[in-house]
């Protein structure tokens, strides 16, 4: 298999996650809580991860928290580009 098929694949395995995942998707009870009194505080919050942006993306606007975090760092960030 090429780099190509690979990384085609891996994205469709991904998909089929979101697709499965998407009617399930709901915040943890009292994230939001927790992460507005880290705001309140001025405690800075970030996401470090081993899965796809794609995939954080996905969670992230699901579960309506995605301001909640200025910087992401995914399995393919890498550290010369600027993050958000």
């Amino acid at each position: 298999m090429t780099a190509d098929e690979v990384s085609r694949f891996g994205e469709e395995k991904e998909q089929l996650f979101r697709d499965l995942y998407e009617k399930d998707i709901h915040e943890v009870k009292g994230l939001t809580a927790f992460l507005e009194e880290a705001l309140a505080l001025n405690i800075k919050l970030a996401i470090g991860t081993s899965a796809p942006r794609s995939n954080v993306d996905f969670v992230l606007k699901h579960t309506g928290i995605e301001r909640y975090f200025p910087v992401i760092l995914t399995n393919r960030t890498s550290p010369t580009e600027n993050q958000p």
